[in-house]
């Protein structure tokens, strides 16, 4: 056999050599042939890295019948011992998880589907081959990326304001974080907080849109020093340190001097919810078991002040419909939030501790009769004008709520069964008006007989 020449060898090593360049190219061409092999970053919950473009939040289990996953992850887990498992991404068999590791080892991310008997969520468990289980600390809930909440369907994520009541006094939660931090001082907020742009301004204060570490908040800053205002300002973040430990009050982050931070809240305020709830992404939220959660939501908001920590409020800054509607914010389950408590005073009717609201320039339809002036032919004088007591706030609850259930199918049928009670907030004697407890509890009544669980 002659011997082969340079060329003949060039030959043989580049067919091998094109068919492993042809290989690569094809399979770089279809992400789908070569999962896990490009573009790979750090998942810290699984312990491995993972392709975010190919790995979703929530698994597609039809993928299990087609053989997405492979057959031998399954034979791999017969040959753990008996009463053990062992996962994809572990290296050795562990036993069966009991109730103390799933209490202190299992986080729970987000649910997966819900039902009257069970919920499915998806869970991480981290695991050390060398050193054993890597414990993860309490059983904890964390939001996935969603746009709206239906409790009623139970659709959506849950909110997590019922949760921040676990936060000890002095500290803040947002919904994106895992443990609660320190109100933000002088000094987080200014070398820590960047703002990202403006949402309103007045002349008093402005109100922008920022971040602490990669967390969205609300800016308030005051504008105005006139020391009224100013005074207004220091109230209000007072009355917010006193009543943090509500799911009805918008959550302090942190303050300083006329500068105040706040969990933010996208859809904005509570006169936005008709905007809201006709956009097309939200539309199928717009029936009547939504609106009428959302307006006792803002009844149950009522009912906290008049009942709040520090003694019975009365909700001043409230002259006309859309002044009462900015008083409170949107959460993403379109419950209402207490956010604007500067000009909140107490009252309590059997020391005679009154209040007068300024009324001046009120729509004299929406405030109750004995906040307005009541000398028609005189002139008007602060010093004569009489007292009054969280009864004002009562009188107003049917127009806001009628505004809250809007004209969707079924919002008249829950106004009939409100009728009643509505009827008696209107009663000119403050006296013959019921309590927001009273008024909690028919509203209870009604959801019960309309939304039966």
């Amino acid at each position: 056999m002659p011997p082969l020449s340079v060329r003949d060898v060039a030959s043989l090593l580049l067919i091998p050599l094109l068919f492993y360049l042809f290989l690569w190219f094809w399979l770089d061409s279809d992400p789908d042939l070569q999962p896990g092999l490009f573009d790979f970053e750090d998942d810290e919950f699984l312990g491995r890295e993972t392709n975010p473009e190919s790995n979703p939040d929530v698994v597609d289990l039809d993928g299990v019948a087609d053989g997405e996953f492979g057959v031998s992850n399954v034979v791999e887990r017969v040959l753990c011992p008996k009463e053990s498992f062992k996962l994809a991404t572990m290296e050795n068999c562990l036993p069966w998880l009991g109730c103390k590791e799933i209490t202190d080892e299992v986080i729970v991310h987000h649910m997966l589907g819900q039902g009257a008997v069970k919920q499915s969520g998806r869970l991480s468990f981290q695991d050390n081959g060398i050193f054993g289980r890597k414990k993860q600390g309490k059983v904890k809930e964390s939001k996935p990326k969603r746009n709206a909440v239906d409790v009623a369907e139970g659709e959506l994520r849950m909110d997590k304001l019922e949760e921040r009541g676990l936060c000890p006094p002095g500290s803040f939660r947002l919904p994106t974080m895992e443990t609660c931090m320190p109100w933000l001082g002088c000094k987080e907020i200014t070398n820590e907080v960047t703002i990202r742009h403006r949402l309103k301004g007045g002349m008093v204060k402005k109100f922008y849109k920022a971040t602490w570490r990669g967390h969205a908040v609300g800016y308030n800053n005051v504008t105005n020093t006139e020391r009224a205002v100013i005074r207004h300002f220091l109230n209000d973040v007072e009355m917010l340190r006193k009543m943090q430990q509500s799911p009805h009050v918008v959550q302090l982050v942190g303050s300083c001097h006329t500068t105040l931070l706040t969990e933010y809240y996208r859809f904005g305020h509570a006169g936005f919810i008709e905007k809201i709830l006709n956009m097309r992404k939200y539309s199928k939220f717009n029936n009547v078991r939504t609106r009428f959660n959302t307006a006792m939501s803002y009844l149950e908001a009522i009912h906290f002040l008049h009942n709040s920590p520090v003694g019975t409020r009365v909700m001043c800054d409230t002259n006309y419909l859309q002044k009462t509607l900015t008083q409170f914010l949107v959460s993403e389950d379109f419950k209402l939030v207490l956010c604007d408590l500067d000009d909140i005073p107490e009252v309590n009717s059997e020391a005679q501790l009154l209040v007068k609201c300024k009324t001046r320039n009120s729509d004299t339809d929406f405030v109750a009769p004995e906040q307005l002036w009541p000398f028609e032919n005189e002139t008007f004088d602060d010093s004569r004008m009489p007292p009054y007591d969280e009864k004002t706030d009562i009188w107003k609850i049917p127009t806001v709520v009628d505004y809250l259930l809007g004209n969707v199918n079924g919002s008249d049928v829950v106004r009939s069964h409100l009728f009643k009670v509505h009827q008696q907030c209107k009663n000119r004697d403050p006296k013959q008006r019921p309590s927001a407890k009273v008024l909690l509890e028919e509203y209870k009544r009604a959801r019960s007989m309309l939304f039966p669980e």
